[in-house]
């Protein structure tokens, strides 16, 4: 009986029993399973969720992509459920029944698309779970589907609000807004509804971080909330908003509104410190807020969370304008900071943002790149953070140089007895630091900024912080440390400290020679150890052509200073003051034009109409011919100048036409014409290279190859040059007579006869494919087995482009050179282990064996060899 039942009841068939079989089997067989394992997966997500304080709280909890992955298995339960209904129980066949005389209701249900009323319910819990494990485009697609063709109103409504959900995930807020709009002109929705689609539309708000429009929905979403968690969740983040947006008042009704609603420690504790934050001077007195915040210190639960009970004094010292005190409360937030490295973020950028204003730009500099490396980049404004950071480091790298240099060229004028008592007390004072480090049992981040800053402090009486030796500031240390930590990360001071494994030793490549005696390094040498005085001494412009290039080094970074001034910092008169003084020290250098100009353009900024003159007319006076004098004495001159680029664009562009249609005499015509008359234009290199494709096409290959290394040789640096180059090696592939009377020529060029100078000889060979070593043997036994009586030094070199050079010195002359030459020459057996490979062997000057290796062409060498050597 029950096979025959079971039978009867397949989904092909339509009938009461088999509607009542299938609905009753997809409910609690199948569906219910499948909702208990998507239950279990959001309350797992509800658990471990953790809420970023620092930053106005999401209204959902869905948000975290770690946690997604952690609830897949829950999820794919529930997708698995759900398919199973979908799939098995899902009757789509027709009920047999008269067609004649049909009710209203009855024709209803013959249309019907579905008669399995789990479906529905089945394909929302399919898309909730896709949701729930980020997977969007199955989870919007799916919603879609819920939308099209759910038989149940309600159904449909869940869809439209998980389908605004699913595009305000993927950041599609135009889709987005369209379904919200539908959902709010919506006047039938029930109530139980309004309150998701309300806390809906304020997620798409605050995702966008349109604070105003997201109060209303959020207030409504919060009026028709039933559970505590989500009431004391909504008012949280309405007042996080008050807040950013300036009305304190409201915030901290609504801080205080969340205290009283008894929620987890965690938001109670927030809500608190929030509450410092939210205070404003006109609001009153602090006391009470700063009494309950040194309470909160003295709890031990809260220790843990002394950074932001630091940070929140710190803000309401702020406010207060006690900017000391601030700076202090801040550091001790930094301090105190063990795990929460958003909040140590914060108050890194709070002392940033202080010393910024300040035009403290050096502190300003290194908190902010603190901030940057600790704050979350999801932070809001992190961008924005991260651009400041690379203009100021740019800046203090800049102003780094200068103070570096100076500090260099100052120690350089003493004698060398007061250089040496000078590094001697800088390296005593190094030793001093490790032994105080040894002795002091420090935090882990003992190289961050602000922790080496306050161990700074108990030392700057005997530091000297004139900015005069570099060395000895402070702020430069603090910068230098930074820069440390970016690059290396938290290391303590140790031997070997740039190696993680510290067992690990390395062979020092340079000391490696080819003749076998391998050596292996292990210990700091003295240029490189900071308690060594050839270490600072490596630096010091000890003669006219270093104190040059230390010269050009300060104007240059002088220069970069102002611009940063100028442009990023919009600090005029700072920018003013670094011009002024590169243009009093190096009034030759190659950007006091540019300089004068600046300090033109910044005098007239500031309506300083005086001196903004004074700086045009010595421009126009000293610099006629220059575009700056050009443009001061006639404003139209650059809307001349473009009309002059575009009249000059035309003609190239003409001139390509002409070339297209075969005119190649005429384009050489033109091409020569623009050379002539504006050979450092901008297109003047596809001028070049249009003349030299003319020449291709109208004379033979030995010209068109010359008309390209011409504009090689011209314009090396334009992209012009990169396909010359690739045409040139199309030439000397195909016509390898070009290849070689370019070669030849460029050996006249750089080789000179020498014949009564040291003489070496050479054996150049393709890298790869052989062991070097073994030949080297073989020359050498060659040497012993015919030069009894004299000592040779046989070196192997592999040079940067991949050829690898065995040399033999040395040779009195090129007489006794070619001996040695004729006979090696004679002895086949000694190449016998590179017989397989590319190589030649020659005999060369030294001067010339130098250029050779700046050449590095033994084919090229090899012409003029032939010629001068083997007449």
């Amino acid at each position: 009986m029950l096979v025959v039942f079971f039978a009867g009841c397949s989904p092909e068939k339509n009938t009461s029993s088999t509607r009542v079989y299938h609905n009753l089997t997809s409910h609690y067989n199948i569906y219910f399973n499948g909702e208990q394992s998507f239950l279990k997966g959001v309350e797992k997500i509800e658990n471990s969720f953790q809420n970023n304080y620092s930053q106005i709280l999401s209204v959902f909890n869905y948000v975290d992509a770690d946690l997604a992955s952690q609830v897949k298995p829950q999820m794919d339960r529930a997708i698995r459920k759900a398919t199973k209904v979908i799939t098995l129980h899902s009757i789509k066949v027709k009920p047999e029944i008269d067609k004649e005389n049909l009710s209203k209701q009855e024709k209803e249900f013959l249309e019907q698309p579905e008669y399995n009323i789990w479906v529905d319910d089945s394909y929302l819990l399919m898309g909730k779970a896709q949701f729930y494990k980020h997977d969007f485009k199955a989870a919007q697609y799916t919603f879609k589907h819920v939308i099209k063709e759910a038989l149940d109103e309600d159904i449909r409504i869940q869809g439209d609000i998980w389908l605004a959900r699913t595009f305000c995930e993927t950041d599609n807020f135009n889709n987005a807004l369209k379904v919200l709009t539908v959902l709010a002109a919506n006047d039938t929705i029930p109530d139980k509804f309004v309150g998701d689609v309300s806390n809906t539309y304020g997620d798409f708000y605050l995702k966008q971080r349109n604070f105003e429009m997201a109060v209303p929905h959020l207030t409504k979403a919060l009026e028709y909330a039933r559970d505590k968690k989500k009431k004391t969740r909504y008012s949280f983040i309405l007042a996080q908003i008050q807040q950013e947006l300036g009305y304190f008042e409201n915030a901290s009704d609504l801080y205080k509104k969340v205290i009283k609603m008894n929620p987890p420690y965690e938001m109670a504790f927030n809500a608190k410190i929030n509450l410092a934050g939210a205070y404003d001077v006109s609001m009153g007195n602090s006391s009470e807020i700063v009494k309950e915040l040194e309470k909160m210190l003295k709890d031990d639960k809260n220790i843990d969370y002394h950074d932001q009970i630091y940070y929140a004094l710190g803000s309401v010292s702020m406010k207060e304008e006690k900017i000391g005190e601030a700076i202090e409360l801040y550091k001790q937030s930094v301090a105190g900071s063990i795990s929460n490295t958003n909040q140590k973020g914060l108050s890194y950028l709070s002392l940033a943002d202080i010393y910024f204003e300040r035009k403290d730009y050096k502190l300003s500099q290194a908190y902010y790149d603190s901030a940057v490396t600790t704050l979350d980049k999801s932070y809001p404004g992190y961008e924005s953070i991260a651009v400041k950071t690379g203009n100021l480091t740019r800046l203090v790298d800049n102003i780094l140089i200068v103070e570096r240099e100076d500090s260099l060229q100052m120690v350089a004028q003493m004698s060398e007895s007061e250089q040496k008592l000078l590094i001697n007390n800088i390296i005593q004072k190094i030793k001093e630091e490790e032994r105080r480090q040894r002795e002091t049992a420090e935090s882990k981040d003992q190289y961050n900024l602000g922790q080496f800053y306050e161990d700074q402090r108990r030392f700057q009486k005997t530091l000297d912080r004139s900015g005069k030796w570099y060395f000895y500031n402070p702020e430069t240390l603090a910068f230098g440390r930074t820069e440390f930590r970016k690059k290396w990360g938290d290391r303590k001071l140790s031997d070997s400290w740039r190696r993680k494994n510290k067992n690990v030793i390395s062979f020092d490549q340079e000391a490696i020679s080819q003749e076998g005696s391998d050596s292996l390094t292990t210990g700091k040498t003295g240029i490189d150890d900071k308690k060594s005085v050839e270490f600072y001494m490596k630096d010091i412009p000890s003669n006219d052509s270093l104190m040059m290039l230390s010269h050009a080094r300060i104007a240059e970074a002088l220069y970069k200073v102002g611009r940063i001034y100028q442009t990023d910092m919009d600090n005029l008169v700072k920018a003013a003051e670094v011009y002024e003084e590169l243009n009093s020290r190096y009034p030759e250098s190659d950007d006091y034009l540019s300089s004068l100009y600046h300090l033109y353009e910044l005098h007239l900024q500031q309506s300083h109409y005086e001196k903004s003159n004074y700086y045009k007319n010595l421009i126009i006076d000293k610099y006629p011919d220059s575009e700056y004098a050009q443009f001061l004495s006639d404003p139209d001159f650059y809307k001349k100048l473009k009309e002059k680029q575009d009249e000059i664009k035309r003609f190239y562009e003409n001139t390509y036409i002409l070339y297209k249609e075969g005119k190649y005499n005429s384009v050489i015509d033109n091409c020569d014409k623009a050379l002539t008359d504006e050979k450092d234009h901008e297109l003047a290199p596809k001028f070049a290279l249009l003349r030299a494709m003319a020449i291709g096409n109208n004379a033979d290959e030995a010209a068109f190859k010359e008309a390209l290394v011409e504009l090689n040789k011209t314009y090396p640096q334009s992209e012009e040059k990169n396909r010359a180059d690739e045409l040139i090696a199309y030439l000397n592939e195909t016509y390898t007579v070009l290849k070689q009377e370019e070669e030849k020529q460029i050996a006249k060029e750089i080789y000179l006869i020498k014949e009564d100078q040291e003489h070496l000889f050479v054996l150049a060979l393709e890298s790869g494919g052989t062991d070097i070593n073994r030949i080297i043997f073989d020359i050498i036994n060659f040497n012993l087995d015919n030069f009894v009586n004299t000592t040779f030094k046989t070196e192997g070199e592999l040079l940067d482009n991949g050829l690898q050079i065995i040399s033999v010195r040395s040779f009195e002359n090129k007489a006794t050179a070619l001996e040695y030459y004729r006979l090696i020459n004679s002895n086949t057996d000694v190449f016998k282990s590179i017989e397989r490979m590319e190589y030649s062997f020659f005999v060369i000057s030294l001067d010339n064996f130098k250029t050779f290796k700046q050449n590095k062409s033994a084919s090229t060498y090899l012409k003029f060899f032939e010629e001068n050597y083997l007449p």
